[in-house]
C-alpha cells in the first residue's frame, strides 16, 4: 500500500515538528560507549554494550509497545498480521581513538551546523531511532500497516553477531526484513567474511613488541613498536622522523617507542585508508640499526601488506558480480615475541570460505601460522522479485532520485544472517553535503563520525513509507 502525498505530507510535518526531540533520542543513545568489552554476568559483551541496549529497549517500552529483551537482544511489536515485517538494528559500536577526534569527545555528541557527531552517530544508533520514529508515525498518524512490525535491537553486530545467532535460534523469523544498516536503495546481496589471524613463526630479538587497532573491522590507523634501547638506533629513527611527519619517536625506561599514524577506514573499503602498520614495518624493514632478524620479519610484515586486493596473501580474486575482493588488516598484537595480524578478507560467491582459507595458508605457510579463522558466508538475492521492486519503488518516489539502482555491499550486516532481508539506508544524501573533515574523518568506523539531522529525518520518512509498503502481505 503506497502513501498518498497526503500521508507523506503528514510526515513530513511530524518530523519537522519533532525534529529536537529526535536528534536529543540519538544524542542520549550516544553518550553510552558501548564498544564490545570483558562480558560479566546479564551483560554478555559488555557492561557499556548492556547498558546501550537496555536504554534502546526502554524507548520502545515508552511508546506502550509489547517488547521482550535477553541479554543479548531486545524486541517491540506493533500490528497484528500474519504478515512479519522485521527492522533490524545495532546499539554497538566499533572502538574510538580519542586522541584523533577533532570535534568533540567519541561519546559526547555535539550539534554543529546541522549535524550530529559521536561514535554511533550513523552506525547505528541512526537505525534504532529511525525504527523507534516510523512506529510512533505509524501510531500517531494512523497511517495503513497491514501486517506484524517486528522491531529488533542488537547488541554484537560489530564484533561477531553472536546476537543475531542467538535470535535465529530462538525467535520466529520474518517473511520480510529491512536492515537500516547500509545504504539507498538497498542492497540485495553482500560478500562473504572471513577473519583470521597470521601469526608469524619466528620471534623477534631486539623488538619488545608491536601494538596497533582495536577492531578487525577497520584499517588500524595507528601502530606502535618498543625497541630494547640503543643509542645509535634512537639517532637513526630520528633522523627518520624528522623527514616523515607520520612517524614519531620517543625514549623511556622500557626502551624505544616508534609510532606511525595512518588513516582509518572500514574493512570493506581498505583502499579508502592508510595502513600505520605499513608505515611501520616499511620504516623498521630499512633500519640498519636493527638485528637483521627483525628487520626480515618487518620485509615479511611489508609484503602481507602490500596491497589489499589479496595478492600479498595469495588470494587475488575477482567475481563477476561481487567484484573484486578486499583484504584488510585492523589489529597488530605481539604473542610470545612474535607479531600476529588481523586480516578481514571479503569476497563473492565465485569462491568459498573454504576455498579461500586453503589457498591463503598455502601461500603464506613458510613464514605464518594461520589462527582464530571465523567465516561467514555471504548472500545474493534475486533483485527482481516483488519485495525488492517494492522496496526500489518506495524510495525513487520518495527521494525522486529515479535512477537510483540496487547495489551489492562489501559490507556485513544482519541481512546475512536473516531470510528475504534487505540493507537499506540511514542518511539520505542528497539532502546534504559533506562537513569539512581530515582525510580518513567522518565516516562510520572513523574518528569525527557525523550525521546529516536532513539526511536522516528523510531516511525516516523513506523507511516509513518502505514499511507500510511492505507491510502487506504478497
Amino acid at each position: 500500500m503506497k502513501l498518498t502525498e497526503t500521508q507523506l505530507a503528514q510526515i513530513d510535518a511530524y518530523l519537522a515538528a519533532h525534529r529536537d526531540e529526535i536528534v536529543q533520542t540519538l544524542m542520549g543513545l550516544i553518550h553510552i560507549p558501548s564498544v564490545k568489552a570483558e562480558p560479566k554476568p546479564h551483560a554478555p559483551f559488555g557492561e557499556s554494550c548492556a547498558a546501550a541496549l537496555e536504554a534502546a529497549h526502554r524507548l520502545y517500552e515508552r511508546e506502550g509497545l509489547a517488547t521482550k529483551k535477553t541479554d543479548s537482544y531486545a524486541l517491540a511489536y506493533y500490528g497484528s498480521g500474519t504478515h512479519t515485517l522485521g527492522v533490524f538494528a545495532h546499539s554497538d559500536v566499533v572502538p574510538v581513538n580519542e586522541a584523533d577526534w577533532t570535534v568533540c569527545a567519541p561519546f559526547e555528541p555535539v550539534v554543529r551546523d546541522g549535524f550530529v557527531y559521536g561514535r554511533g552517530s550513523d552506525d547505528n544508533k541512526s537505525g534504532i531511532v529511525a525504527s523507534l520514529y516510523a512506529v510512533k508515525m505509524l501510531r500517531e498518524l494512523e497511517l495503513p500497516f497491514d501486517g506484524k512490525l517486528m522491531l529488533y535491537i542488537g547488541s554484537n553486530e560489530e564484533s561477531g553477531m553472536a546476537d543475531i545467532a542467538e535470535f535465529v535460534k530462538n525467535e520466529p523469523m520474518p517473511d520480510i526484513s529491512l536492515v537500516p544498516d547500509g545504504g539507498y536503495p538497498f542492497s540485495y546481496g553482500e560478500k562473504s567474511i572471513l577473519r583470521l589471524y597470521l601469526t608469524s613463526k619466528t620471534a623477534f630479538r631486539e623488538i619488545i613488541d608491536v601494538t596497533g587497532g582495536k577492531a578487525a573491522n577497520m584499517v588500524l590507523d595507528r601502530a606502535d613498536a618498543r625497541i630494547i634501547d640503543k643509542p645509535e638506533l634512537f639517532d637513526e629513527l630520528n633522523r627518520i622522523a624528522a623527514a616523515d611527519d607520520r612517524i614519531t619517536v620517543d625514549k623511556a625506561d622500557d626502551g624505544i617507542t616508534v609510532t606511525a599514524k595512518g588513516v582509518a577506514s572500514h574493512a570493506a573499503h581498505p583502499a579508502d585508508g592508510v595502513n600505520a602498520l605499513g608505515i611501520l614495518a616499511e620504516v623498521l624493514e630499512k633500519c640498519q640499526n636493527l638485528c637483521e632478524n627483525d628487520r626480515a620479519i618487518f620485509g615479511r610484515v611489508s609484503a602481507l601488506l602490500a596491497d589489499c586486493n589479496g595478492a600479498s596473501l595469495g588470494v587475488p580474486l575477482t567475481d563477476p558480480v561481487f567484484g573484486a575482493l578486499t583484504a584488510a588488516n585492523g589489529v597488530v598484537r605481539t604473542e610470545s615475541g612474535k607479531p600476529s595480524l588481523s586480516f578481514d578478507v571479503r569476497f563473492g560467491s565465485a569462491a568459498t570460505c573454504e576455498e579461500v582459507l586453503a589457498k591463503l595458508k598455502q601461500h603464506t605457510s613458510d613464514h605464518w601460522e594461520v589462527q582464530n579463522v571465523r567465516a561467514t558466508d555471504g548472500f545474493l538475492l534475486d533483485v527482481n522479485g516483488e519485495t525488492p521492486m517494492k522496496i526500489l519503488d518506495v524510495y525513487r518516489t520518495v527521494s525522486g532520485q529515479t535512477d537510483a539502482a540496487p547495489f551489492l555491499m562489501g559490507g556485513g550486516t544482519y541481512a546475512r544472517h536473516l531470510k528475504n532481508a534487505y540493507s537499506v539506508g540511514t542518511v539520505a544524501w542528497y539532502k546534504c553535503k559533506n562537513p569539512v573533515l581530515p582525510k580518513g574523518h567522518g565516516g562510520a568506523h572513523q574518528s569525527d563520525e557525523f550525521l546529516c539531522i536532513d539526511a536522516f529525518l528523510e531516511a525516516i520518512k523513506i523507511l516509513t513509507a518502505t514499511i507500510v509498503e511492505c507491510g502487506e502481505k504478497a
